[in-house]
């Protein structure tokens, strides 16, 4: 088993950068082995899997309720409360 760098990884695949591999890595969207000090190894395996995590299709979300008032889920309680204050 040969692992490789990042930078060898980004260079095998020619369209992606090092800073990339790493940042995916760092997310858990691939697999890896955590060499010395945190680095980033690939096997071949594993750099055929970013290949096919590039190339998957985006997931479509659907949305079944809508909140009220035009309120996301993400805003907080206290902006809310804010905003009720300001007649908004």
């Amino acid at each position: 088993m040969t692992l490789k760098t990042a930078a060898e990884a980004a260079q095998q695949l020619g369209h992606i950068t090092a800073h990339t591999i790493m940042g995916m890595a760092k997310r858990h969207e691939i697999s890896y082995v955590r060499g010395p000090r945190g680095k980033v190894l690939l096997t071949d395996d594993q750099i055929a899997g970013i290949v096919e995590h590039l190339t998957q299709q985006p997931r479509t979300v659907e949305v079944t309720e809508s909140q009220p008032m035009g309120i996301d889920s993400l805003t907080s309680a206290r902006s809310q409360s804010l905003s009720k204050r300001a007649g908004r």
